[in-house]
């Protein structure tokens, strides 16, 4: 019996990838304004009824694919700086973030990301947790005895507007520049050369 459940299990995984991957291709080629969920169905090769058993809606496939994406990317990041110290590991996380920004705006422009849509709203809860996690399990200091989630929103907000700012201004700065700007205004000091 355990077999069918694993067979029925990894079939279910399989559907669900292969709508993720289809919503993902498709706002990648045409923009998620005009990707409809009947194109996902489509491309995934499953009807438009059974995306709804596994989603909500397209914000729902296209938040899927963008978190698990961006549960990799952190593990990947956080792994290439455990080993530094702090305040310098901060500088080179942020450097990650602004390089990943750069890297993949070509995606991230496909994507609705404008104020209060349901894909922005994820990954604002995203990362204001995540930064929740990095303050709590120390990858990020801070000396000060504020409450931690007012500190993730505070670090949410400088970095969602740096990013805002840079890339209205055409990304003119390096990603060490700016993380070097973010730096100081959060920690008012330089940043650590070691």
């Amino acid at each position: 019996m355990s077999i069918k459940i694993n067979r029925y299990q990894r079939e279910r995984d399989r559907t669900r990838e292969a709508f993720i991957r289809s919503a993902l291709e498709l706002v990648i080629e045409q923009g998620y304004q005009t990707t409809t969920v009947t194109e996902i169905a489509n491309r995934a090769d499953y009807g438009r009824g059974t995306f709804y058993l596994y989603f909500e809606d397209k914000a729902d496939v296209v938040w899927a694919g963008l978190k698990h994406y961006m549960d990799d990317w952190q593990t990947h990041a956080f792994d290439e700086v455990k080993t530094i110290q702090s305040l310098r590991r901060e500088y080179l996380s942020w450097v990650a973030v602004f390089k990943n920004l750069r890297d993949y705006w070509h995606v991230y422009a496909q994507i609705d990301f404008t104020h209060g849509s349901a894909v922005w709203q994820k990954l604002r809860d995203y990362l204001i947790a995540s930064y929740e996690d990095n303050l709590r399990e120390a990858r990020y200091r801070s000396d000060m005895t504020l409450p931690v989630p007012m500190m993730a929103r505070f670090l949410y907000g400088a970095v969602q507007e740096t990013m805002l700012w840079w890339v209205e201004n055409g990304f003119q700065q390096s990603p060490e520049d700016l993380a070097e700007m973010v730096f100081t205004m959060v920690y008012r000091q330089a940043v650590p050369t070691e």
